[in-house]
Order: structure tokens, then sequence, then C-alpha cells
């Protein structure tokens, strides 16, 4: 066997100055509060998204009533400022999902909040729904 040279590092030996300091690394518990932090703002950020897509309308129907083969009534309550204009979206159904009927319905200033209102609403044949798609306030 060959004798090993003088100076030489055995192969097991560390060499520091060759590989740099060993990596650090993260601990058990640095890592759940790593992953709470990053869960948390998660949440936060979905809740700002959330709140900046509302557009301040809320609409919702109460009651419906097929009047006949070419009319659906459809009452629905609109949540808006008292002083806005809002735009609805209101439409029928077929029993295939079909749409019947759409009409956008224009909402004025209000004494109160909360607006009741019923449009009929004329269809092309027999609706067996009706719903509000959505509603905006108004460009005023």
């Amino acid at each position: 066997m060959a004798q090993p040279l003088p100076g030489a590092v055995p192969p097991t030996a560390s060499r520091p100055d060759r590989y740099g300091r060993p990596a650090r690394r993260v601990t058990p518990t640095l890592r759940r509060w790593l992953v709470a932090a990053g869960l948390g703002l998660a949440v936060a950020l979905t809740a700002l998204f959330w709140i900046g897509s509302r557009s301040g309308v809320d609409a919702g129907v109460t009651r419906l009533a097929v009047v006949s083969d070419h009319r659906v009534d459809i009452t629905f309550e609109l949540h808006k400022a008292a002083s806005a204009t809002a735009v609805c979206v209101v439409r029928a159904r077929d029993a295939s999902g079909a749409q019947t009927g759409y009409a956008q319905v224009a909402v004025g200033p209000a004494g109160d909040d909360t607006v009741t209102l019923t449009h009929h609403l004329v269809t092309t044949r027999r609706a067996v729904t009706g719903e509000v798609t959505g509603c905006r306030l108004a460009d005023d």
C-alpha cells in the first residue's frame, strides 16, 4: 500500500476552506412561523381583493311568478345607497336552461337603502326560472 504524501488531507476530513460554511438549516419552529405568515398574507390579500371587487350593490330574487308562456314576473330586493342609481340584469330560462328573456332594469334613487321591485319580463317561450344575474351602479 502506498504511503500518503506529507501534508495530504485524508478523504474523510472536512475542508471548510474548500466548501465554505455549512448551509443554515431552517428549524421546525421557524418553518411553522413562515407557513403561518404566508397563510395570513394570503387570507389578507384575498379579503382585500374581495372587498375591492364589490360594486356597492347587492340583489336577490324574492319571488317568481310564471304568468304565461310569454311573461314572468320577477320580484327582487336591491340593496344600494339610497341616493344611487343601479342597473340590474334580469333574465328568464326555460326547462333546458336556455335563456328565454333578458332585460336591464334601472333603479333610481329611493328613500331607503333597500328597494323591492317587480319586473314584468317578456319571454320568447315558457320560462321556469328567473334570476338577477348582477347589478352595478349606473354611471351618472
